[in-house]
This record gives C-alpha cells, structure tokens and sequence, in this order.
C-alpha cells in the first residue's frame, strides 16, 4: 500500500494512528516533532502525512509551509485538538495553506479509515 508519516509530539497519538495505518495495510514511519518529520522527508519522502498542529521546535503549520515549497504534491493530513485556537480554527489554516483533509481530535478509528482511504484513493 502507501507508505505514511505520523508527526505528533504524543507518542500515545503516533501510537494509536500508527496501529489504525498499518490495520489498514500502510508502512508507517513516525516522528516527535516537525523538525524529524522535514528531515526524515527530505531523506525519504513518503506517500502523505499526518501532521500535528501544535508541537515543539518546528510546528504543523511551519512543516506545511516548507513541505509545499519542497514538494507542492505532498499529501498531507492536518491533525489538531485545538489548543490556543479552536480546532475548526487551528485545521482550517491549515487547509488554507494546503492540507488535503483534517482530522480532529480525539478521533475515532473509523474517521482515520475514511480520511486516508480518500486522500489514497484506496477503498475501505
């Protein structure tokens, strides 16, 4: 299948989307923050990205803007639970700066399976 990137600073959330891409046949890698996840994609890019809004040393929404500059094709899946700004707030910037879908937290598996069987274009 695709191979997809997990970005989030809570290794129970890397954890838990990792579990749900792999049941659904991915090979999926994980970083702690947006700097490993741009390094890690510069060395090996990946099929798309679940991205965190809110993390330390590099944020969801600087990753967006560097990931685009690199690579305008990137598929990149915004993920937040809100924090300073409401979560329809906080994914929405990122849609406007070109995520392809959001996903909200605290999500359930079946939207995970949903949102990237579109954004693969796979069927679940």
């Amino acid at each position: 299948m695709a191979r997809v990137m997990v970005v989030d600073d809570e290794a129970s959330v890397r954890s838990a989307l990792r579990k749900i891409l792999e049941r659904m046949g991915h090979d999926v890698s994980e970083a702690e923050n947006g700097r490993v996840a741009l390094e890690q994609y510069r060395e090996d890019p990946c099929d798309a990205m679940l991205v965190d809004l809110y993390m330390p040393e590099v944020d969801g929404v600087e990753v967006m803007i560097r990931l685009k500059a690199d690579d305008p094709d990137v598929k990149v899946v915004a993920v937040s639970g809100g924090g300073w700004k409401s979560k329809d707030s906080a994914l929405g910037e990122m849609t406007d700066l070109g995520a392809v879908e959001t996903i909200a937290k605290p999500f359930t598996v079946d939207e995970v399976v949903e949102v990237m069987a579109r954004v693969l274009g796979t069927s679940e």
